[in-house]
């Protein structure tokens, strides 16, 4: 699932959003305006930013689905209460993906590598070395959430 604001957001700059592989979803009820107003309000965004970070949390919120969320304010947001929601950094979706062996191991190590040379912030990476990123990829506990 994809809310519009994100796919708004990167498909210009990503051609993987051109494919068929999510169901883009909009905000539609009047709760779901006033948590993303809320969340934008509190995060003093200017115009147009932060849209799909809001976006995203009240349609995971909604809805009880896990979020992956990039930014870190969004991150904390989502994270912490009251919205307590199953919340995973770029480094742990990675290691989903190649669990659901839509990445091998090694094109998950050289994109997390990319994107930490090009400067990406991924928050914290919670392994030391190539062989323990192989480890965690294999451990289906290791990015699993708690019951809520």
């Amino acid at each position: 699932h994809l809310v519009r604001e994100v796919v708004q957001e990167l498909s210009a700059v990503s051609p993987v959003f051109g494919m068929p592989w999510f169901e883009t979803h909009d905000l539609m009820l009047p709760a779901h305006f006033e948590l993303f107003r809320n969340l934008r309000r509190k995060w003093s965004s200017e115009p147009g930013k932060d849209r799909g970070e809001a976006a995203a949390i009240t349609l995971a919120a909604a809805n009880g689905w896990r979020i992956a969320c990039d930014d870190g304010t969004g991150y904390r947001t989502a994270a912490t209460p009251p919205a307590s929601l199953c919340v995973v950094r770029t480094t742990r979706l990675v290691i989903g993906m190649v669990r659901a062996t839509w990445l091998t191991p090694d094109e998950g190590w050289d994109g997390i590598e990319e994107m930490a040379k090009a400067g990406n912030r991924l928050g914290t990476i919670p392994w030391a070395d190539r062989d323990e990123f192989g480890r965690l990829c294999a451990d289906a506990t290791f990015d699993s959430c708690p019951p809520q």
